[in-house]
């Protein structure tokens, strides 16, 4: 290895670069983060999701609405959490909104089928399905248009 070739590796390191297509450890790792919620049948999203948000088990949602099992309304879920103690604040379309939260969404463009999602402190998406259960968070975040159709609703518990 010549002078300047080590002085070109210096100047890398130093600036944490991308040596050779290569990711940095810190890039590959927010990439390979795994999904952490997994929905177990086909309507159930919100059950994962709102346990999560709301640190309550998937049991005790279902013990107090059966029903959630198989898909119920934005203002169930709200009644749900408020029931719990928790206060509850919506955010529509264009509204700033903080983490963590969740997220109602629609699956596809003019599908008329939605899916709630979770938000995570550090932005990352967590999205129950088993259509994404190999995504990382982080690219979900970054694709999130190709990914839903729209952005319909977003609970935050504040």
């Amino acid at each position: 290895m010549g002078a300047s070739d080590s002085h070109q590796g210096e100047q890398n390191a130093e600036q944490g670069a991308n040596v050779g297509g290569l990711m940095d450890s810190s890039e590959l790792d927010r990439l390979l983060q795994p999904q952490m919620l997994r929905q177990r049948g086909n309507m159930d999203c919100g059950v994962v999701v709102f346990a999560r948000l709301a640190d309550l088990t998937e049991e005790e949602i279902l013990r107090d609405q059966p029903d959630a099992f198989n898909g119920i309304t934005d203002i169930q879920w709200e009644s749900l959490l408020i029931s719990k103690g928790r206060k509850v604040t919506r955010y529509r379309l264009g509204e700033a909104y903080p983490l963590p939260c969740a997220h109602l969404v629609e699956t596809s463009h003019g599908s008329g089928r939605y899916h709630w999602i979770y938000r995570a402190e550090d932005g990352g998406v967590h999205d129950p399905s088993p259509a994404f259960e190999h995504c990382s968070p982080h690219w979900i975040k970054e694709n999130f248009d190709t990914c839903y159709g729209a952005l319909i609703l977003t609970f935050a518990l504040t």
